[in-house]
């Protein structure tokens, strides 16, 4: 739906088999499909004049939910926190081994290892010792864009 009541934004299709198991939840074709139902949804949401404390708890109360959005996300938006009190080294040591379990299995983990590789940059840029989200900080920095509520 479009920020305008009655009007439709787009049309998503969704070619997923069912049931929806745990392999195919975790695959990039699901993922891009979440990845683009929460940009139409931040899109509109913006347009419609919805704050992004309201829109994250929408979030976090449907599919899209996750830790980030649920206790990470608003710390690192308004207060520029990085969580120090888990270091980005044991975030690297847990990506490695989830990767380790999947490819055990067969599971493909495209995503996963992209995000381990982002881990990786940002721990080699500041520390063993940074915080969880210390990749969002490597982002601002390339970027000389902090990513604050305004």
């Amino acid at each position: 739906m479009a920020s305008r009541p009655g009007h439709i934004k787009q049309t998503i299709q969704v070619n997923l088999p069912r049931p929806r198991n745990l392999k195919l939840l975790s695959s990039p074709e699901f993922l891009e499909l979440k990845e683009e139902v929460i940009e139409a949804v931040h899109d509109e949401a913006v347009k419609a004049g919805v704050d992004l404390e309201t829109l994250r708890q929408s979030l976090v109360g449907s599919p899209c939910n996750s830790i980030l959005l649920e206790r990470d996300i608003l710390g690192m938006l308004k207060d520029g926190d990085y969580d120090e009190g888990f270091a980005v080294a044991l975030a690297c040591k847990d990506l490695r081994l989830a990767g380790d379990l999947a490819r055990s299995v067969g599971v493909p983990m495209e995503v996963g290892a992209t995000v381990e590789n982002v881990y990786r940059r940002a721990r080699a840029r500041y520390g063993d010792k940074a915080g969880e989200m210390i990749p969002a900080k490597m982002y601002e920095d390339d970027t000389n864009t902090p990513l604050r509520f305004k």
